[in-house]
């Protein structure tokens, strides 16, 4: 046993020796780095042979790969580099992966490092060039295109999952997703590192570990379904992968890989002969579909290079800066890099792909000069909807100490030892709430502090959200995230009301000014027609009696059809019109008794301040709610001193500090002072102008992605009249029994509006009988004047 030990270990070190003779006698040396045992490492050391057959010059020296295995470890990769770049004979390495920082690492222990140009064929970087190493990056920062796929679907929050040792470059991979997803609206709400997988002998327990963590957390966005996305470094090996693993664990994921035109003659004959190669190379290994990713990479790094060498003839310094300078398509697409190393976002491409059966089907396409492009419907499996129930409910504050309680109502259920929770605000949000498009579980707290602290404890995230009547602020923006307004406001002025006792002039209160002057207009034309068809205007036929209506007595017979019929009229045509006429009379006298009756029986009440100058200018107090932001309003803005500002803190305070005289008026938003008049039906008012505020919202922790669902939801709930429903509900359920408004009485003035058709029949009765009238007349005047000449 210990001989033929000993005889492997001869032959191995005899290979090594031969392999480095071969190299120190060729013209250049390519070191390759990879995983000798892993699918990939065979399908990147096949396309680099490939390669070097394809683009080798064949007049010179025969181009050399020396292949050093990393076994899949992190550690090994970096050795293996640092034993390549210490021989002189190679002239640039290729790596499936490596991180800027671990190229700087070996840049800063090896001199040599610094003339060496490396290539990670499978790993990217958001991170910049890092110090002197000399590393070009042939995979692109697929980021953005994940980000836009996150937004074109609506996700909300994101949990990135990632294999530790496969991403060394840990900080490029936080800054880079975090700014990409936060840019679109929404955001990672945990960064979840698992071990390498090649180390665990079963894998499965550790992540179903973490998976059950991550459901259990102390989150505070809540994850409410699920969907596998995966980036360019997994979704670019699913060529690779055996379509039972994809047909049993990955039904529905959504990838991003590469785009890759597949239809062109040169992949056709790369992956033609890639196949056959492979198959004779690794006849043990199965393969399911052409080359992955990985391997179209590896060609195109071997053409980048050896094309460089040519370029630089043999120059150390300059061989870098020509693959720098590289500008052309290969079969993984188009390659140019920046000034770092990176390839060139804006020559990226990428496939969407979505996992269904055994296979994959493209779902849409990403560049970054047209974005995210859907070209089909996404498919997901009937679990990945499925709501994490185990997650804790949403932490709702509600204010408690509000002067309405209509919209928050806080009570003691001694019985059965719980706080109950009530009023307008809750109903809605409970409304809102049932139109998202999941479900939502939620439990609302009490908060007795003021609505300033409330909203500090959300931005805090000691609460998950605030409800209540909670004024949407422009300072308050700076920390929490408001949801769209549910109820419209403003700020308003409500006095007490005063009684009118001067009725002078009541009598021509019924009508308004306008109603009198088209009575009196249409009592004018009305005669005037019944005057012009009994004879006055339209022509007369030959040998007519004058008419009895005389022309000065016109205005007289006007008036007194209001109390008895004048004379009785010869024409029917003018019997038609004044019985027009009467009827109108009749309907008008009708409605000025009433109306008057109303007026004289009924107290008419006013304002007793018309606007804020003229109750700066008393010098009287003003009250308001002393735990919300309108005793600022009302001293910053509208200019009232500080000593008259009253703070009230009940609905009774308001109406006794009203009847003692400690205020003259109160302000509120607009929905608190419907509220108010409701339960004080009488003897208050609203007098002047409103002042525009931005309404009443729910609130959220800055950025939360909830803020925007529950915008939508509101939306949805006012499209369908929702909260329309619940505004007159509690504008009803308010309202003082057995009182009537002021208008209920008819005690306002009418005008024409009321009478508009009435009018507009008597004036086309009336146009209608004198255009009749008229034809008549002239018609039997034509024929006198004929019979007239005949006679003649």
């Amino acid at each position: 046993m210990t001989s033929r030990h000993n005889t492997l270990s001869f032959l191995l070190l005899a290979l090594t020796v031969a392999e480095l003779c071969r190299a120190a006698g060729s013209n250049a040396v390519i070191g390759v780095i990879l995983d000798h045992a892993s699918i990939a490492g065979k399908e990147l050391l096949t396309s680099m042979e490939i390669a070097v057959e394809d683009f080798a010059n064949p007049g010179n020296k025969s181009l050399l790969l020396l292949t050093r295995d990393s076994h899949g470890n992190p550690l090994l990769v970096a050795s293996a580099v640092l034993g390549l770049v210490e021989q002189p004979e190679v002239r640039a390495i290729v790596v499936d992966s490596i991180s800027p920082q671990e190229a700087s690492s070996i840049a800063d222990i090896s001199h040599r490092a610094n003339l060496v140009p490396l290539i990670s064929v499978t790993g990217s970087s958001s991170a910049s060039r890092a110090g002197r190493s000399q590393l070009l990056q042939m995979a692109a920062d697929g980021s953005i295109c994940l980000a836009s796929v996150v937004k074109s679907y609506h996700w909300r929050s994101v949990v990135v999952l990632y294999e530790e040792e496969a991403y060394r470059d840990v900080s490029g991979l936080i800054s880079s997703l975090s700014s990409s997803i936060k840019a679109i609206g929404s955001e990672v709400e945990q960064f979840l590192p698992l071990p390498c997988f090649s180390s665990l002998q079963d894998p499965k327990p550790l992540i179903r570990q973490k998976l059950e963590k991550l459901k259990e957390g102390e989150s505070k966005v809540l994850v409410l379904g699920w969907v596998w996305v995966v980036g360019e470094q997994v979704g670019g090996y699913l060529d690779s992968i055996d379509p039972f693993i994809i047909s049993s664990s990955m039904q529905g994921v959504i990838g991003i890989k590469p785009h890759v035109r597949e239809e062109t003659e040169e992949y056709k004959s790369f992956s033609t002969r890639f196949q056959k190669r492979f198959k004779l190379a690794f006849p043990d290994e199965q393969r399911w579909a052409g080359p992955g990713m990985h391997a179209l990479r590896a060609y195109d790094a071997m053409k980048v290079m050896i094309f460089a060498m040519e370029k630089a003839n043999n120059s150390s310094t300059k061989l870098f800066d020509e693959m720098l300078s590289t500008n052309l398509t290969g079969l993984s697409g188009a390659i140019e890099f920046e000034d770092g190393g990176k390839l060139k976002r804006s020559r990226a491409s990428f496939q969407i792909v979505n996992v269904v059966g055994r296979s994959y089907r493209e779902i849409g396409s990403w560049s970054e000069e047209s974005g995210f492009c859907r070209s089909g419907p996404i498919y997901l499996p009937s679990r990945s909807p499925t709501v994490m129930t185990e997650r804790r409910s949403l932490r709702i504050a509600v204010p408690a100490a509000g002067v309405f309680n209509l919209f928050v109502k806080v009570t003691q259920d001694d019985t059965m030892n719980r706080t109950m929770v009530t009023g307008f605000s809750v109903d809605v949000f409970a409304v809102v709430v049932k139109h998202l498009s999941y479900p939502l579980s939620y439990e609302l707290f009490p908060f007795y502090g003021s609505y300033d602290d409330l909203v500090g404890e959300v931005s805090k995230k000691v609460y998950d959200a605030a409800v209540g009547d909670i004024q949407i602020m422009s300072s308050r923006y700076h920390s929490i995230s408001y949801s769209q307004p549910y109820l419209d406001s403003g700020l308003v002025m409500v006095v007490k009301q005063r009684r009118e006792e001067d009725k002078g002039w009541i009598f021509i209160r019924p009508f308004t000014g306008s109603m009198w002057l088209l009575i009196a207009v249409m009592c004018l034309y009305t005669w005037a027609v019944v005057y012009a068809i009994e004879g006055g205007f339209v022509g007369r036929a030959a040998g007519e009696e004058q008419s009895a209506f005389p022309l000065d007595s016109l205005l007289w017979s006007s008036l007194s059809s209001f109390f008895y019929q004048y004379r009785e009229p010869k024409s029917n045509l003018s019997r038609i019109v004044l019985a027009t006429w009467l009827i109108v009379v009749l309907i008008l006298n009708s409605a000025f008794t009433s109306t008057l009756t109303s007026m004289l029986t009924v107290s008419q009440l006013r304002p007793s301040i018309d606007d804020i100058d003229s109750l700066k200018n008393s010098g009287s107090s003003v009250g308001c709610n002393g735990n919300s932001f309108i005793v600022a309003y009302v001293i910053d803005v509208l200019g009232f001193h500080p000593s008259k500002v009253v703070p009230i803190s009940s609905v009774a305070e308001y109406r006794s500090a009203f009847s003692s005289g400690r205020i003259a008026a109160a302000f509120f938003v607009e929905p608190h002072a419907k509220a108010f008049l409701t339960l004080h039906c009488r003897g208050f008012a609203i007098s002047g102008e409103a002042y525009k505020l931005g309404g009443f919202g729910f609130v959220f922790p800055k950025d939360s992605p909830l803020a925007l669902d529950v915008s939508t939801a509101i939306l949805r709930a006012n499209e369908r009249g929702d909260i329309n429903r619940l505004e007159r509900s509690l504008l009803a359920s308010s309202k003082c029994v057995g009182v009537e408004n002021d208008d209920d009485h008819g005690g306002g003035s009418m005008d024409p509006a009321a009478f508009r058709m009435l009018f507009f029949v008597l004036g086309g009765v009336a146009s209608a009988a004198l255009f009749i009238s008229w034809v008549s007349s002239t018609r039997k005047d034509f024929f006198c004047r004929l019979i007239l000449t005949k006679q003649k």
